[in-house]
């Protein structure tokens, strides 16, 4: 198909017909165009004269409400006239009856010079004398009462009783300082037993606890026979012989020094008992010696302060009784300057008195200014009702005139509804023509979109035919490039760098392998699907037919070769850490003392050795022992 696309006859007619018909596409749609600015013009001159009919129904409208509003004013102003008047003469009935009332209020004569502020000043002075008075007269019959108190503990203070206290309370004091020196050797001893059995006690905790674990341990080997007591790993009967005889030698020792112990601890027990005895006697003596000293300082203290009170409370009743007597002095106040008659002989009462009868005066003092100033308003709100009564007449009138104006001008209008009905009829008509006119003009643009679509596909189709021939001669270069060229050379740069990796893992593997094997007869190596074979002669040797030594050096040897090949290569694996599991499973004495060569060659700063060869711990820096009691791991270090 884009063969056929790319032929130049095909791509000629293509290009006539579609550019035929987008000609008369473009002459149907500029007819149409035609029609539709004329339907157009028709409608905006229609339009234009609805619009001024409409501005001429809008004006009648203005009119209206103008003479509605106007009639309303002409209402409410005389209306408001009508208020305003009979208001007036309701605040006029009020005047003259609050005038008749000013003419019969009277003001009572002045009772004193004195204003209010002065004697409630007066009053305050003399009710704080008052209460600083009877302040003073109620100190005074209580200091009266604690003087006879402290006359009678003086007295009691200086009976034979006391004195005897005194004279115990000295020959205390001696006994106190001898039994406090003897109390402090006793504590001396009890604190030495005391660290000596805490010492024995942690110790025979200690050995209890190992002889207990070696007992466990002892009943656990019995009952599993040649499997490991930890992990239950199965273990080689000179093994399992081996650890049976540390349990037991160990059980051996620690109940021998557990005994020893049980006696050592039993005299310190003993030792401690007579300590906590003498202590008890010596703590008794120093109590009563106390006691005595606390009742002679007790005694002597009360004296003293029953004397010292006593002086106290004399000198403060004398204090007390000479400010009663200021205070009397100073409660009264003159009352030579006042008219006004009160038989009241308390200062304070007089004054209260004195002071309601200047309040009455100047409460009917502000009652009559009250009512004077009310008067006025009143005066004034009748001034200011007629003043409106005038205004709303006038407001009645104006109201009136304009809206006889207004009603002639509606006269104007008469006809306007039928007209402008007539107007909107042609203007719905004229929009009718217009938007069928502008139906037939989006038709013809349609149908002239469509053929430029239409030519727009045939030449795009054109284009990707001859940019897919195009693509087509570069990929077939592209093909042959890569199937004469490239593959085989990916291929052999693969196997090369295949036989570099086998070759040094191979390497590092038998010199691993030659470390550990003592028999020379037997060599290993790498194949070439990187998997380890054991030769012996000429011959292979199956894994099944070497023993667990050996298959466990096979295994260390190459997962040592693994390790130092991945090192070599990246560097994302690199580490300074490599961990170990079982990796001497069935090795000998000698092929043991060889691991330990081959971790010191080792560049790594940290091994780890999971193992359950006790002959290894000689070689560790750090030994740290696991075991499972109760289905629970313990890591414990040696």
């Amino acid at each position: 198909k884009l063969a056929a696309a790319a032929d130049p006859a095909a791509e000629a007619a293509l290009a006539a017909g579609a550019e035929s018909s987008r000609a008369e596409a473009s002459k149907a749609a500029s007819l149409a165009s035609a029609a539709r600015s004329g339907a157009a013009a028709d409608e905006s001159r229609l339009r234009a004269d609805h619009d001024r009919l409409r501005g001429r129904e809008a004006e009648r409208g203005r009119l209206r409400e103008r003479a509605g509003s106007l009639r309303g004013q002409a209402d409410g102003a005389a209306a408001r006239g009508e208020s305003a008047r009979g208001q007036a003469a309701a605040r006029s009935a009020e005047l003259a009856e609050l005038e008749g009332r000013i003419g019969r209020h009277a003001i009572p004569p002045r009772p004193t010079e004195r204003d209010d502020a002065g004697i409630a000043a007066e009053i305050g002075r003399l009710r704080g004398v008052q209460e600083d008075l009877n302040g003073a007269e109620g100190r005074v019959g209580i200091l009266r009462r604690h003087l006879a108190d402290a006359d009678k503990k003086l007295a009691a203070a200086a009976d034979p009783a006391a004195e005897a206290a005194l004279a115990a309370g000295a020959a205390a004091a001696e006994t106190r300082a001898l039994a406090k020196a003897e109390l402090s050797a006793v504590l001396a001893q009890a604190d030495d037993a005391l660290q000596a059995s805490s010492r024995i006690s942690s110790s025979l905790v200690r050995v209890k606890t190992e002889k207990a674990q070696a007992e466990k341990e002892l009943a656990r080997i019995a009952g599993l026979g040649t499997r490991c007591h930890t992990c239950e790993s199965e273990l080689t009967a000179e093994h399992v012989e081996r650890i049976r005889g540390e349990r037991e030698a160990t059980i051996k020792a620690r109940g021998g020094e557990a005994a020893r112990l049980d006696a050592e601890q039993a005299r310190l027990d003993a030792e401690q008992d007579a300590l906590k005895s003498r202590r008890a006697a010596l703590e008794g003596r120093l109590d009563e010696a106390a006691e005595a000293e606390r009742a002679a300082a007790e005694a002597r203290q009360e004296r003293e302060r029953a004397a010292a009170e006593r002086d106290a409370k004399a000198s403060e009743l004398g204090r007390a009784e000479s400010e009663a007597a200021a205070l009397r002095e100073r409660y009264a106040t003159d009352r030579a300057a006042d008219r006004f008659e009160c038989d009241d002989a308390d200062p304070v009462g007089y004054l209260i008195k004195l002071r309601g009868a200047l309040a009455e005066r100047a409460g009917a003092q502000a009652a009559l200014e009250a009512m004077r100033e009310k008067a006025d308003l009143y005066r004034g709100d009748i001034r200011a009702r007629r003043a409106d009564a005038q205004k709303a007449d006038a407001d009645a009138q104006r109201a009136r005139s304009e809206l006889g104006a207004a009603e002639a001008s509606l006269g104007a209008f008469d006809g306007l509804d039928a007209e402008l009905e007539g107007a909107a009829a042609r203007l719905d008509g004229a929009r009718a023509g217009l938007r069928s006119a502008d139906a037939e003009a989006a038709a013809h643009r349609e149908s002239l979109d469509g053929w430029e679509r239409r030519l727009a596909a045939d030449e795009d189709l054109l284009a990707r035919a001859s940019k897919s021939m195009e693509l087509h001669k570069r990929y077939a270069a592209y093909s042959r490039w890569f199937d004469l060229y490239f593959a085989p050379s990916v291929d052999r740069i693969e196997r090369q760098v295949l036989l570099s990796l086998q070759a040094g893992f191979d390497e590092a593997y038998q010199k691993w392998f030659g470390t550990l094997i003592d028999d020379e007869t037997k060599t290993s190596r790498i194949d070439d699907t990187f998997m380890p074979v054991v030769d012996q002669g000429s011959y292979e040797i199956d894994a099944a037919h070497l023993s667990g030594g050996e298959r466990t050096s096979v295994s260390l040897a190459y997962r040592l070769a693994l390790n130092t090949l991945l090192r070599r290569e990246t560097k994302s694996l690199r580490s300074n850490l490599i961990i170990l599991d079982e990796p001497t499973d069935g090795f000998s004495k000698s092929q043991l003392d060889k691991v330990h060569a081959i971790l010191r060659a080792l560049d790594y700063e940290q091994i780890i050795v999971v193992s359950h060869d006790r002959e290894l711990e000689t070689h560790a820096d750090h030994v740290f022992h696991v075991s499972k009691e109760g289905g629970v791991s313990a890591v414990r270090a040696a």
